[in-house]
């Protein structure tokens, strides 16, 4: 009898096991994956002085979350680009967070209704998102969408952001996400790719 009872409960095993890893890769090869983020390329402000980025920090994320995860990629930006001194664009950027100003982007190069699930990345400024991702926020609805965030940032690690993100889609399946300071993106996969592994609907290698 207690033979029997162990095959049966072995079987159980077997099969939850099987089911859960079939589930798992079904949900990551038939979900439509966008990386959309937003980042700034130009002069920045590091230990070492400032340096000028070809690549912004929150893009670099971005780029190394899509070499796991695979899927879209799309760069969220101004229609007006700011000026490229940091100390001067900084001024600029704190004016429109000040005033509220919400200012104007270009359009989307997809269409974002096409989406299942949305790696949402972004720089934290002055302890919130920047002005463009608020317009972001109010234009595009992502209600229906599992929202991964990921952002990056020099000091304060998610501030009012997360908050923000669940009172402006209340309905949208938010995972967990990750911040990373800026300066450290370059030699962070293992804790991208960590981090990724703890998210229920992928597979990562």
């Amino acid at each position: 009898m207690k033979k029997i009872f162990l095959l049966l409960f072995v079987s159980i095993l077997s099969f939850h096991a099987y089911t859960v890893s079939a589930q798992s890769q079904t949900m990551g090869k038939t979900k439509r994956i966008l990386i959309a983020y937003y980042s700034l390329k130009g002069e920045k402000r590091t230990k070492k002085g400032m340096v000028n980025l070809s690549c912004g920090f929150t893009e670099q994320m971005a780029m190394k979350i899509h070499g796991y995860v695979g899927g879209d990629m799309c760069h969220i930006e101004n229609k007006l680009s700011y000026p490229k001194r940091y100390e001067i664009m900084k001024k600029v950027a704190k004016i429109e967070w000040k005033s509220g100003k919400r200012p104007e982007l270009k359009p989307l190069p997809v269409n974002i209704d096409d989406y299942d699930v949305v790696f949402l990345g972004f720089p934290i400024w002055f302890g919130t998102f920047p002005p463009a991702m608020f317009t972001f926020l109010q234009q595009y609805d992502l209600s229906d969408k599992v929202i991964i965030p990921f952002s990056t940032s020099g000091a304060t690690v998610w501030g009012h952001t997360l908050e923000i993100l669940h009172g402006q889609y209340p309905d949208a399946v938010i995972l967990e996400g990750l911040n990373l300071r800026s300066l450290k993106v370059d030699t962070s996969d293992k804790k991208i790719n960590k981090w990724l592994k703890r998210l229920p609907i992928f597979t990562v290698n």
